[in-house]
């Protein structure tokens, strides 16, 4: 078991940026941030934040967070949720990586999850923001924002 000397390590910034919009009613990449093999490790975390903004009134959304294929938020909004906004974070390991995850929005109520992946992104993962409209109404979904910073293992 390792121990601390106190020393924290700063975060590192993966990837950050704004994504794309959909109007289409099948689920569709609006961004994403691929991390390199090699890049994480036993004890890191990463910590994921996301920004998604509905316009129109006609149609609810889906959007969804991955870790690789694993779905860390997968939520739906109604017709009048015009943002929809959380953060989730990994903790890796030598097995792979236990999560957390929470989301809100001005209606939608918070909810909170975790779990465990297989994937420990060690050998490269893609983190992905999707999302899609429940209807084709003339409504658009957009990625407003993303960020996903690292903070290493001592």
């Amino acid at each position: 078991s390792e121990t601390s000397s106190g020393a924290v390590a700063a975060a590192e910034v993966l990837c950050a940026g704004s994504g794309t919009a959909t109007t289409a009613s099948t689920l569709e990449s609006l961004g994403q941030c691929v991390v390199p093999g090699g890049l994480l490790k036993a004890g890191d975390r990463i910590d994921i934040r996301f920004d998604y903004a509905h316009t129109g009134s006609a149609s609810g959304f889906v959007a969804e967070v991955r870790w690789g294929a694993t779905a860390l938020v997968a939520r739906s909004g109604g017709a009048g949720e015009n943002v929809f906004t959380g953060r989730a974070d990994t903790a890796l390991h030598g097995g792979g990586a236990q999560w957390t995850a929470q989301s809100w929005g001005p209606a939608l109520a918070f909810a909170a999850g975790a779990g465990e992946s297989g994937e420990t992104g060690m050998s490269g993962i893609t983190i992905g923001f999707l999302g899609r409209l429940l209807s084709v109404a003339g409504d658009s979904l957009a990625l407003r924002n993303f960020a996903v910073l690292r903070y290493p293992a001592p």
